[in-house]
């Protein structure tokens, strides 16, 4: 592979790029780490996104520095694999992983949520984030619901209809707890996402704007949006680093404390773990006893 070098405009871009994700414990999108250089002042405007497009892609394609194919989060795209770990040459091999592929099949799963008060899920509106989302609620069984600008017909139809389910299962109160930019655009996409949920379902629910909100801008000091004054990003914590990684989380995880009581998830796991060692044993050994003897 020829070695990529890039001019020194374009070598500073990707090496704050590549910074600013050296401080996140998790993954972003292409779009979402274009947010810092914009703010950076290495771009003028939202049209420039096709020029970082290009530029990071040579970088990715051309393993420059630590870049790589896989150093981005694509959200928008996954691979449909149908072959299976488990899958083996012949029926003697896989008679020989069996015992244990069964034993791992043994999962207990107590949904907490029939022990809480009430019924809580997350929207948030950058997809680009998505990651952020599933590194701050990992133990923290919760739907995460990623809008967009404009939600496709199919999600608001799948939200919709999994709210009624979830009352009918629950029969509780839901609340759904929103995270998205503290601007104009952002409130209509919270309001118009609402209406069109509840115009496809029969579940009352209630939405509560948990970030960003006009307080939070002022107590983290967040950047204004590039040329446009008084409108904040949620992506605008990437700027921040170490510091905007810690209060994003802060934010996400106080908003669903405030509703879940993380001692009965806790109490959850310790049970059914010890169960799943428990049957995972039974069931190894007596599928092992099992193919010793249909194999003589």
């Amino acid at each position: 592979m020829r070695e990529y070098n890039p001019e020194p405009p374009q070598k500073e871009i990707l090496d704050f790029a590549y910074g600013v994700l050296g401080a996140l414990p998790y993954k972003i999108s292409l779009r979402s780490l274009f947010y810092p250089l914009l703010q950076k002042g290495f771009y003028e405007t939202k049209e420039d996104m096709l020029k970082w497009k290009k530029l990071c892609a040579m970088a990715r394609n051309r393993f420059y520095g630590e870049w790589r194919p896989w150093t981005l989060e694509d959200d928008t795209r996954h691979i449909v694999r149908d072959i299976d770990y488990w899958e083996m040459p012949s029926i003697g091999d896989y008679l020989k992983t069996l015992p244990e592929h069964l034993a791992r099949m043994v999962i207990f799963s107590i949904d907490h949520f029939y022990h809480q008060d009430v019924y809580v899920e997350i929207w948030f509106e950058s997809r680009g984030m998505r990651s952020q989302f599933e590194y701050f609620t990992k133990g923290i069984p919760i739907d995460k619901v990623p809008l967009g600008g404009d939600t496709s017909i199919p999600i608001v139809w799948e939200v919709a209809k999994g709210l009624e389910e979830k009352r009918d299962r629950y029969g509780k109160k839901i609340i759904v707890l929103y995270f998205g930019d503290y601007d104009e655009p952002g409130g209509k996409i919270k309001e118009k996402t609402a209406e069109r949920v509840k115009r496809w379902s029969e579940a009352k629910f209630e939405i509560e704007w948990c970030g960003l909100t006009e307080d939070q801008v002022r107590k983290y000091d967040l950047p204004e949006k590039p040329g446009n004054p008084g409108s904040y990003e949620w992506e605008s914590f990437v700027v921040l680093g170490d510091r905007g990684h810690e209060i994003a989380g802060e934010i996400i995880r106080d908003s669903i404390s405030k509703y879940i009581d993380l001692s009965i998830i806790e109490k959850a796991n310790t049970e059914t773990t010890k169960e799943e060692g428990k049957w995972r044993k039974i069931v190894r050994e007596g599928i092992q006893d099992l193919v010793k003897k249909n194999l003589n």
